[in-house]
C-alpha cells in the first residue's frame, strides 16, 4: 500500500478501515488523504431476504411464516448435493424444521428504518462503479464464515482449544 498514490482504492471491513485511519494519522497524512464511501445501498433489502440468500448459499431454501416478532423461517427444501460440495453435513435438518426465529433482545433501540450510503463522491471523483450485487456480497460473507468454521473444526479435531466468539 502506498500513501503516495493519489487515488489509491482498497476494500476494507470495519477493522481494516480503522487500521487504515490509524496509519494515516500515525504517518501524518491527514491533509493528503481522502476517504470515500463505496456503497451498494441502492440495493436495499429486507433482513429476511438477506437470511434467505445466506441459507440458499448452503443449499437450504426457506419459507417465511408469520409476521413481526412472530415470523419464523422454515426449511422448504434442501439441496444435499450443494451442501456436500461445500463440505456441509445437513443430514440433521428436515423439511418443515424451524431454523430462523426473531429474538427481540437483538433489536437496536436507536436503529433507523433505512440506511442508505451515498457513493456519488467515489463515483464522480474516482470513477468507482459497484461491481457486486447483494447476492455476491452474501456469497462472499458465507464463504468467509464457512472457511472460519472449517478452520475452527480443524483446530478442535487436532486438540486445540478454540474460542466460540460467535453465536
Amino acid at each position: 500500500m502506498s500513501f503516495e498514490t493519489p487515488k489509491y482504492t482498497a476494500n476494507a471491513d470495519t477493522l481494516g478501515t480503522l487500521r487504515i485511519l490509524e496509519a494515516v494519522k500515525f504517518l501524518g497524512l491527514e491533509s493528503k488523504t481522502r476517504i470515500y464511501q463505496a456503497s451498494i445501498s441502492e440495493q436495499t433489502t429486507m433482513v429476511r431476504d438477506f437470511v434467505r440468500l445466506a441459507f440458499l448459499y448452503c443449499g437450504i431454501e426457506l419459507e417465511f411464516k408469520g409476521q413481526g416478532v412472530d415470523e419464523i423461517g422454515v426449511i422448504s427444501s434442501i439441496d444435499y448435493q450443494k451442501a456436500l460440495n461445500l463440505n456441509i453435513d445437513l443430514s440433521h435438518l428436515k423439511i418443515g424444521q424451524v431454523v430462523v426465529k426473531i429474538d427481540p433482545r437483538y433489536f437496536r433501540p436507536t436503529e433507523v428504518d433505512l440506511l442508505l450510503g451515498d457513493p456519488s463522491q467515489a463515483q464522480n471523483e474516482l470513477g468507482w462503479k459497484r461491481e457486486f450485487s447483494l447476492s455476491d456480497l452474501v456469497d462472499d460473507m458465507m464463504q468467509s464464515d464457512l472457511n472460519l468454521m472449517k478452520k475452527d473444526q480443524f483446530l478442535q479435531n487436532n486438540g486445540f482449544k478454540i474460542m466460540r466468539y460467535y453465536e
